[in-house]
């Protein structure tokens, strides 16, 4: 049976990790990116020449709007969703004195507004799998302090 997996941030690091893990399971393979479209394509391709099927598309996870595009893309090529992965995120280093009040929005947008609204606006798909798993990847900067 033919297993279907979306991995935002899926272009480089841990997401590109991701995406040739699941490409290795033998899974068909959606996963977005956000800036860089050449990163994408070398992930997509990595990840094919392991024998998977692999689509992507530019979704930003803090914009509801390209959330819903994505989605549209994604239940067109996929009839179900077996597995959402939410690990696109982002991290500011410097010291949290110096973060301005617009550049923590946009952490909490990507970070935690992402998240809830990927997932929210997936859930049709992920039903139709009967028994779907999503995975929230987080940063070790929770731990460590930095933001």
């Amino acid at each position: 049976m033919e297993k279907y997996v979306l991995v935002t941030g899926g272009d480089r690091g841990i997401g590109r990790a991701i995406v040739l893990k699941f490409a290795e399971e033998g899974y068909t393979i959606a996963f977005t990116y956000l800036r860089k479209e050449d990163k994408a394509k070398e992930t997509a391709e990595r990840a094919s020449s392991l024998g998977a099927e692999v689509f992507y598309l530019q979704m930003d996870v803090s914009n509801e709007k390209s959330v819903v595009r994505g989605y549209n893309i994604v239940s067109k090529l996929f009839p179900k969703l077996d597995v959402l992965v939410n690990n696109a995120g982002i991290i500011l280093f410097k010291a949290f004195e110096e973060i301005s009040a617009e550049e923590w929005r946009k952490v909490m947008d990507v970070n935690v507004f992402g998240p809830f609204i990927v997932t929210k606006t997936f859930l049709p798909l992920l039903k139709k799998a009967g028994k779907a798993t999503i995975i929230n990847v987080a940063s070790i900067a929770g731990e460590t302090g930095n933001v």
